[in-house]
């Protein structure tokens, strides 16, 4: 299971992929086993700081990040 906390305010989104590397089968191993952890840690004014907790076959982008056609 891999870390991750990022930042979001309102109108901001973030994707679940499998990761380039990452195995489907393993990923959804993982996920009907662990599956994917989501707490809410911090509050600042318009912006929401989210700590997941999910397997590293997933990968957790935020949509900036995204290219875009």
């Amino acid at each position: 299971m891999g870390h991750l906390i990022i930042s979001r305010r309102p109108g901001e989104s973030f994707f679940l992929r499998l990761a380039g590397d990452g195995n489907p089968e393993r990923l959804l191993q993982s996920l009907t086993g662990d599956g994917i952890e989501v707490h809410v840690v911090g509050l600042l004014g318009r912006q929401v700081r989210i700590s997941f907790d999910a397997p590293r076959d997933l990968n957790i982008v935020r949509s900036e990040l995204i290219e875009q056609p």
